[in-house]
């Protein structure tokens, strides 16, 4: 498995049971399937890798947002992604073969209000996570 699939399963096992507590969907990463997902939905993703090249052992620095959309208001939104971000900032995950070093929130996400088809939006906040990971020996 690769550290991005490794990661990506860190992250859906950490926020399935924030999403189960909120009788939500997810998370799901990068695209909600066109089933019929129950709202709230969080989605994830990983935005960027790059290579610290700054120790002898390989070392990782990985950028990844979390987004949760509602439809019912920016509350529910906010509610759900306040309990991800609980278990998120400073927090850790397992990776095979790395040893994490630093889980933080970065930033928050613009809050957008999409329009529904018929009427209504749809509400989404969202955060970006700094992970860094090393190699162990």
């Amino acid at each position: 498995m690769s550290l991005a699939d490794d990661i990506a399963a860190a992250i859906v096992t950490a926020l399935t049971p924030v999403v189960s507590a909120n009788s939500g969907s997810g998370p799901y990463h990068q695209v909600v399937p066109q089933t019929s997902a129950a709202f709230p939905r969080v989605i994830f993703d990983i935005e960027n890798d790059r290579d610290e090249n700054d120790t002898p052992t390989r070392a990782k620095d990985i950028l990844f947002s979390v987004k949760v959309i509602s439809a019912t208001g920016f509350k529910q939104a906010n509610n759900v992604l306040d309990a991800c971000d609980v278990i998120l900032h400073d927090g850790t995950f397992s990776l095979t073969g790395w040893h994490v070093y630093w889980l933080m929130r970065e930033s928050s996400t613009p809050r957008r209000a999409d329009p529904k088809e018929g009427g209504g939006y749809f509400y989404q906040t969202g955060a970006t996570y700094r992970l860094k990971v090393e190699k162990e020996l």
